[in-house]
């Protein structure tokens, strides 16, 4: 190891010395609503909807400076060339850079570079750096993220929360039948020369080819469904206690019967029974705001929804060549519910959570909210900071 940087890892040791130093599990949430995770590469980057063990850093306050390292324990620091964050390595660069949090309007935050005026950035690779004259820039959207502290809801509470959603779908789809008939017209045209003597260039359209399809899809459950909580963490907004956030990701195994029906004039003809499995997972978030002395639990909003279709058996093994048709008509109806679906996986979840009072999670103290002590001495760039 060079002198240079024994002699750099001594001061920064001494620099900490008799600064509180408090070690704490956050996530990072970006601009676009996805939560930072760490790449193959060890580039920090936009992962899922919903954070997990790969998503989850762990802050460390030295001061006014923090520290981050993802869940290997490996120390996180902003890249020199292009100030996005990743996993430090000790040949890259002689130390890593320390790193300021700067707190903003609207529960945003952005990650400065000890020392100066640059803020790390968290856009895709490639985009372009953002120009700006000014002495201290602005963060823009590509430069700030929400923090919060992460814990994870029990698991007697997502068993109960889990028991509570499959009594419902079960009540609520008990003898519910699905029956759509759609027909679609399809038409081809060709445009050939028809020239006048007023108009030479005049074109004529010709229709060659003409169709109308035919499609019916009847569908009831095959039996229970299986639900299953997959992840449930309860966030809080570092450095407040006003302001939480719940999030769920709901999993469920939808089993169904029912005919499909499909003709199209001249080419197809086919009338089957079928049974089919479909793979639901709903990812939302339900937001927590004090009022007063109490904490008010909103409605759940849905983030995400993933509609998949695991099997499709057909009655006659005699249409197995008319499979693709089948699936793809049977996927196309899915998409077509989709928001109905969404609905009334929302509503069933909010229901069940109305008879959840408490998420038995022990609240710890609020975190010393981060303070800019270098706007302080600025006012004018501090003005600048707020109205990002």
């Amino acid at each position: 190891m060079s002198l240079r940087r024994i002699v750099a890892g001594v001061l920064m040791g001494l620099g900490l010395l008799g600064a509180e130093v408090r070690a704490e599990s956050v996530v990072l949430r970006d601009a676009s609503g996805r939560f930072l995770t760490v790449a193959p590469d060890g580039l920090i980057q936009a992962g899922p909807k919903i954070p997990g063990e790969q998503e989850t850093f762990e802050l460390s306050t030295h001061g006014d400076r923090i520290t981050l390292k993802d869940s290997q324990g490996r120390r996180l620091s902003p890249r020199p060339a292009d100030r996005r964050l990743a996993v430090w390595v000790e040949t890259a660069q002689a130390m890593p850079s320390a790193v300021e949090l700067v707190a903003l309007p609207e529960h945003r935050t952005a990650l400065r570079v000890a020392g100066t005026n640059q803020f790390v950035r968290f856009a895709p690779p490639g985009k372009p750096e953002p120009k700006s004259a000014d002495a201290q820039p602005k963060p823009t959207d590509t430069e700030t993220v929400e923090v919060f502290l992460i814990h994870q809801t029990p698991e007697g509470v997502r068993d109960v929360l889990t028991s509570l959603l499959q009594k419902l779908a079960d009540k609520e789809l008990k003898g519910e039948k699905y029956d759509k008939t759609r027909r679609k017209k399809k038409e081809k045209f060709v445009t050939l020369p028809a020239p006048t003597l007023n108009d030479p260039k005049r074109q004529k359209r010709h229709r060659v080819y003409a169709t109308h399809e035919i499609s019916r899809v009847q569908a009831e459950l095959a039996g229970p469904l299986t639900i299953d909580i997959a992840q449930m963490p309860y966030l809080r907004r570092y450095g407040q206690t006003d302001s939480r956030l719940l999030l769920f990701l709901v999993q469920a195994d939808v089993p169904a019967k029912g005919r499909v029906y499909y003709k199209v004039p001249s080419l197809l003809d086919i009338s089957t029974s079928y049974r089919a499995r479909t793979a639901l997972a709903v990812t939302g978030q339900v937001p927590e705001v004090q009022s007063a002395d109490d904490l008010k639990r909103r409605p759940p909003e849905l983030l995400q929804l993933d509609i998949k279709l695991l099997s499709l058996d057909l009655g006659n093994d005699l249409l197995q060549t008319a499979h693709k048709p089948i699936r793809d008509l049977i996927n196309k109806e899915l998409r077509r519910r989709r928001d109905k679906i969404g609905e009334k996986a929302n509503k069933s979840i909010r229901k069940a959570l109305a008879k959840l009072p408490s998420l038995g999670i022990e609240e710890e103290p609020a975190t010393k909210k981060p303070v800019d002590k270098k706007a302080d001495k600025e006012p004018a760039d501090k003005e600048q900071v707020d109205k990002a």
